[in-house]
């Protein structure tokens, strides 16, 4: 082997070393927050957005893992440990990746609607600047002496939440439109009527009603742990004790009464409450519900059945459950339908 070979050798395999050295380094450096991870119908998903949704979705994936396998939350390999071949950290990488693909389904219809502008206006980055900005003109406000509202100063959370709700307002106005997918005729919507009349258009003469209701946010505690604590209150009041609500933090219990000259502005003020109360029958009690910022568990002591609301005094309120019921699975169907893909650094996001 010639001289001038040997060190043309040399010189490419230190080129190679270099590279697979600098690939390293690159691989071991922290990760930009707007890195993309993954895209959905041409809309990028970055790393702040997918870990911000794991942070919300951390308890529910305990949960499961407690209830599946008796898993060892509070075991510090917890998370890297596999459960029928599965890891707590992939179950809610992959349960987060699920929500943020339907939040950006949703982004990228508004783009089609005209809601949003463009793809930048779907950026994790626009929603952070956004944010900043509403807390900053919230301040402001304050400190002028003008009224605010809502909250004083959103979280990251609630601020995420507060977008996305107003999105899906604007979403169902542009989709219930006429010869839009969630557009319904008369014949769709009574017989639509028909199915929910029984649950949701009774009339309810003379209830008596008590409200247990547990908050969270102002209240001190997390919203897990107020799940925790009505979970625990629901048990109690299912096995008749004497003392149920003794030792749950932030309850308030509320004594209800619906008749004809309170219904009609409880369904409106109220809705979830009230709609509970249809459902429930004398000596029951509701499921756990949330309602705003708390838990909430309904009794009813008393009722007397009064018959239904017509087709003709509830049409509004039918055509606006109807859209309600029906854009989960318009949002679904896009979503399943969807050109999606992950990058290799995917597999790698964890909180």
């Amino acid at each position: 082997m010639t001289k001038r070979i040997r060190n043309g050798l040399i010189a490419a395999g230190a080129l190679v070393l270099a590279a697979g050295v600098a690939a390293a380094v690159w691989l071991c450096l922290p990760a930009g927050r707007y890195q993309t991870v993954a895209r959905i119908s041409g809309l990028d998903i970055c790393r702040q957005e997918l870990e911000d949704q794991m942070r919300r979705d951390r308890a529910a994936i305990i949960n499961e893992f407690q209830s599946a396998y008796g898993a060892d939350t509070g075991n510090e390999k917890f998370w890297q440990t596999e459960y029928d071949g599965r890891t707590p950290m992939d179950a809610l990488r992959d349960t987060a990746m699920q929500h943020v693909r339907l939040y950006k389904m949703q982004q990228q219809l508004a783009i089609d609607y005209g809601i949003l502008q463009d793809a930048s206006d779907a950026s994790y980055e626009a929603f952070e600047q956004a944010l900043e900005l509403e807390n900053q003109n919230r301040a402001e406000q304050i400190q002028a002496g003008e009224a605010v509202y809502g909250a004083a100063e959103f979280t990251t959370d609630t601020y995420y939440d507060y977008r996305l709700s107003n999105l899906q307002i604007a979403l169902r106005q542009k989709l219930s439109e006429p010869g839009q997918p969630l557009d319904a005729d008369e014949a769709t919507l009574r017989s639509f009527y028909e199915q929910k009349k029984q649950t949701d258009y009774k009339k309810v003469q003379n209830a008596r009603l008590r409200l247990y209701t547990i908050s969270f946010d102002d209240s001190g505690l997390t919203e897990q742990q107020a799940g925790e604590q009505a979970g625990r209150l629901h048990a109690l009041l299912l096995a008749g004790a004497d003392n149920p609500a003794q030792g749950i933090g932030s309850l308030t219990v509320t004594e209800l009464t619906l008749n004809e000259d309170t219904a009609a502005s409880a369904s409106k003020t109220d809705p979830i409450v009230y709609t509970q109360a249809l459902q429930l029958q004398p000596g029951e009690y509701s499921e756990i519900f949330q309602n705003r910022a708390a838990f909430c568990i309904l009794y009813c002591e008393t009722a007397e059945a009064g018959g239904y609301q017509s087709y003709d005094e509830v049409a509004d309120a039918v055509r606006s459950l109807y859209i309600r019921e029906q854009y989960p699975a318009y949002i679904e169907k896009l979503n399943n339908s969807a050109d999606f893909s992950t990058l290799p650094v995917y597999e790698r996001v964890s909180i």
